[in-house]
C-alpha cells in the first residue's frame, strides 16, 4: 500500500511520485463474501468502478465452499438462490486481473481484506495478485480506510487517527447519497466518493502544516 498523497487534477488525480492518473486508469473494487476466513469462505460478489464512476464489472459467484452463510446474509442480502446459476470465479480469474493490470491506481476501502480474499479464493494467480499489490512499481494502491481515520480525527478530537472507521462512517461523514452499502458494487460507489473526498483533506492538512511552519 502506497504513502502517496494526491492531488485532485482537471483529469484524475495527479501526485510526485506518479504524474498525472486519468480516471480510465483508477480502479475501484470491492467483493462480498460468505464470510471472513479466505481458506472456508468463497467471494459471492465482486464489483469495480472506473474513476468517472463507470461500470467495469459487477458479478455474481456461485461458492465452492459454502452452501450458505446466514450471517453474512444478512449483512450482504446475497441468497444461495441468488448465486445458484451464477459462474465460478475461477472461471473469471483472468477477467479480474485484467482489470487489474490495466489500472495505474487500485482503490479499495479495507484492500487487505479484499486481496487476502482474493487470494484465498483465486490460488492459481496468487502470484500474479501479490505482484500488483507488493511488488509493481507500475500500480499503486490507495486504501481510503487507512487514510481516513487522519481526517476524521481532526473534526472529532476524541476519535483514534489510527483507528480505522468502517465505510459507512466514512461515507457519511462525506455526505453519499447512494444506495444500501454492502452490494460491492455500491459501496466501490461510496469508496470513490470517499477517495475525492479524503485526498483533497490530505492536502488542505499539508496546506495548513505549511502555512504553520
Amino acid at each position: 500500500m502506497d504513502d502517496i498523497i494526491f492531488q485532485r487534477a482537471a483529469q484524475g488525480v495527479t501526485s510526485p511520485q506518479t504524474g498525472l492518473i486519468l480516471p480510465e486508469e483508477i480502479m475501484v473494487f470491492d467483493t462480498e463474501t460468505t464470510g471472513l476466513s479466505k481458506e472456508r469462505d468463497d467471494i459471492l460478489q465482486f464489483s469495480a468502478i472506473d474513476g468517472a464512476g463507470n461500470t467495469l464489472m459487477n458479478q455474481l459467484f456461485h461458492p465452492v465452499r459454502q452452501r450458505s452463510w446466514p450471517d453474512a446474509e444478512r449483512v450482504n442480502q446475497i441468497t444461495p438462490q441468488d448465486v445458484a446459476d451464477a459462474p465460478l470465479l475461477e472461471a473469471m480469474a483472468d477477467d479480474i486481473l485484467q482489470l487489474f493490470r490495466s489500472a495505474r491506481l487500485i482503490v479499495a476501502y479495507n484492500v487487505r481484506f479484499d486481496y487476502n480474499m482474493l487470494l484465498g479464493n483465486l490460488p492459481r494467480q496468487r502470484r500474479e495478485l501479490c505482484h500488483i499489490f507488493k511488488y509493481s512499481h507500475a500500480h499503486h494502491i490507495y486504501d481510503v480506510m487507512w487514510h481516513f481515520p487522519a481526517v476524521y480525527a481532526e473534526t472529532h478530537p476524541a476519535a483514534s487517527r489510527r483507528k480505522p472507521q468502517k465505510l459507512g462512517a466514512c461515507a457519511a461523514y462525506y455526505g453519499y447519497q447512494g444506495g444500501r452499502l454492502h452490494d460491492a458494487l455500491e459501496d466501490a460507489r461510496a469508496t470513490l466518493h470517499c477517495f475525492f473526498h479524503v485526498i483533497e483533506d490530505e492536502i488542505l492538512k499539508e496546506v495548513v502544516k505549511n502555512d504553520q511552519r
